[in-house]
């Protein structure tokens, strides 16, 4: 009788918890047409939004999430930046294994790299208008959970790049990422993000070369990551960085070119053709990667677009995906490509992912059609 009795004051402590949440939340959260920030945010993750950070410019700010985010402003910033520094805690974990046997309980099921997918994409949306949030990213830098570092130093980047005053905390995450052994994972993920954000201010990042060339040393993934960081602060060495996707059968060195072209994003244009020619490679890895870049570079359409229709008819899911997602990155433009039966056949695809970026291209392409056929 013991268990049973335990049970149940768990039972009550989490519905207490859970209550109390929930009415501070509702009685604080900011809303837009009586919903709540949250429940915005967990629409624009049942959208697939929440997936694609890396393309998130590409996509737009068109959809209903973006605009009711963008509407509540500033107000929102305390829940993003609550979601941001949510961590992994055994006590988080009970609570959230509990509650998933108990879905009565009102208590957030998501593991905390969700929570922090949802905060990347509100700081995203607000772009400039979050600059107030600054502050409280950097100091995030400092957390104890490197994951939260990771993101704190992503969110800097899609708030303002050219924000020069997170410049020596990111520096100082540099040169603490040097003195830790490298390795696979967290410490990865944090050097990614600190790259990126520095990167991303441009030459005004220029007093970080000494410790970018310093850490390009640690391994040949870091190397990359080094690469396009500093490709983006001085300006120089993109020809040389893309030249080995010429020829994808030195394939080591066709992959590195690959993903500093991946990591440089809108800044690898000039390497469009060169990715559009690698299409036609029968290494299927070959296509899936270029076809990754494509969708991260997000330029030359007239080019890329008709190579990237061709691949709607492929039979692996994960490319079928990414072609949708390019495609309704593309937006109205893409429809001199593809046509409304090329989509449609996705949206009754056995894979879920296939089906939500159907709608999304439909939504995009044809918005039209995608309300005839009461797309939803």
């Amino acid at each position: 009788m013991a268990k049973p009795h335990l049970a149940l004051k768990i039972a009550a402590a989490v519905l207490a918890a859970g209550v109390a949440v929930w009415t501070v939340r509702h009685f604080s959260e900011p809303s837009y047409q009586g919903k709540l920030l949250s429940v915005w945010l967990d629409e624009a993750a049942r959208r697939g939004d929440t997936r694609w950070l890396d393309i998130m410019e590409s996509r737009g700010r068109d959809s209903q999430p973006a605009q009711a985010i963008l509407a509540i402003g500033r107000r929102g910033l305390p829940l993003l930046l609550s979601l941001l520094r949510a961590k992994e805690t055994p006590l988080r974990k009970k609570l959230r294994d509990f509650a998933q046997t108990h879905k009565w309980i009102p208590i957030n099921r998501r593991e905390p790299n969700e929570l922090h997918a949802l905060a990347l994409y509100g700081f995203w949306v607000l772009g400039p208008a979050a600059k107030s949030a600054v502050p409280e990213l950097i100091a995030a830098l400092e957390d104890d959970d490197a994951q939260v570092r990771a993101v704190a130093a992503y969110a800097l980047s899609l708030v303002g790049p050219a924000d020069i005053a997170a410049l020596p905390a990111l520096e100082k995450r540099l040169m603490a990422l040097s003195q830790t052994p490298p390795s696979p994972g967290d410490w990865q993920a944090e050097l990614r993000c600190v790259l990126h954000a520095v990167g991303e201010m441009g030459p005004p990042a220029w007093s970080a070369l000494p410790q970018i060339t310093q850490l390009s040393q640690q391994s040949s993934q870091v190397t990359v990551l080094a690469t396009a960081a500093r490709i983006k602060i001085t300006g120089k060495g993109l020809d040389s960085a893309i030249e080995p996707l010429k020829n994808p059968s030195a394939i080591a060195d066709w992959r590195a070119a690959y993903q500093v072209a991946f990591e440089l994003g809108t800044n690898a244009a000039p390497a469009v053709p060169l990715l559009v020619t690698n299409l036609q490679y029968t290494n299927m890895e070959v296509q899936f990667d270029a076809l990754a870049a494509l969708i991260r570079i997000h330029a030359r359409p007239d080019l890329c677009g008709p190579a990237i229709a061709q691949f709607l008819s492929s039979s692996d899911d994960f490319t079928l995906l990414e072609v949708l997602v390019v495609l309704s990155a593309f937006g109205p433009a893409a429809t001199q490509w593809v046509s409304t039966s090329q989509i449609t056949p996705c949206l009754t695809n056995h894979h879920e992912w296939i089906r939500v970026e159907a709608t999304n291209a439909l939504r995009r392409l044809y918005p039209e059609a995608a309300a005839k056929l009461n797309v939803k």
